[in-house]
């Protein structure tokens, strides 16, 4: 019973076949959409890598994992299309399909903060989101979102916020990484 509920678990948050047993071709086609949705984002096209997403359960009975949702919303950010991003992320993890990871979060918190509402970021709902994603979804953060937040500091001169952000990030004792620095930089 236990294996069962750990299995049960692990297709959760790794994608999973809905009534059916994982196999390779299944895996195949998780890696082969989620390889067409970073072309969507290349070209800017996030309603292709919506229907992309849709077409793993519509058409090959399979639940998308964690990167294949990354993927997409990264494409709808990609694409400037915040909106369809949160949708993503709403439908996805929100919906219980499968379990954020911390990338899927920090695909979404760009989008706040790089699109925002008329090019202005929207701090509250990324730090909000940067809050849940440790609260309710357990997840730690890492340099990588810190990266995220800094960067939008520096692009828009906030350099009080990102006294707090770096404040932050050493109260959790969170190593900054080479990307951290070059985001400081200005």
């Amino acid at each position: 019973r236990r294996r069962r509920a750990q299995d049960n678990r692990r297709r959760k948050s790794c994608g999973g076949v809905r009534g059916r047993k994982e196999t390779g071709s299944n895996q195949q086609s998780l890696r082969d959409v989620t390889k067409n949705l970073r072309a969507c984002g290349k070209r800017k096209a996030p309603s292709s890598a919506v229907d992309l997403l849709v077409s793993l359960g519509r058409d090959h009975g399979i639940e998308p994992d964690a990167r294949a949702a990354s993927t997409c919303i990264a494409a709808c950010i990609a694409g400037r299309d915040l909106d369809m991003a949160e949708k993503v992320f709403e439908q996805v993890f929100e919906g219980g399909v499968c379990e954020p990871d911390e990338i899927a979060v920090v695909e979404l918190v760009k989008g706040y903060l790089t699109i925002g509402r008329e090019n202005v970021p929207l701090w509250q709902k990324a730090t909000s989101l940067c809050a849940k994603m440790t609260n309710e979804y357990g997840i730690t953060r890492t340099a990588v979102t810190y990266n995220v937040l800094l960067q939008c500091c520096a692009n828009t001169n906030d350099f009080e916020r990102a006294e707090e952000i770096i404040d932050t990030m050493y109260d959790e004792e969170v190593a900054p990484s080479p990307e951290t620095f070059k985001a400081v930089e200005k």
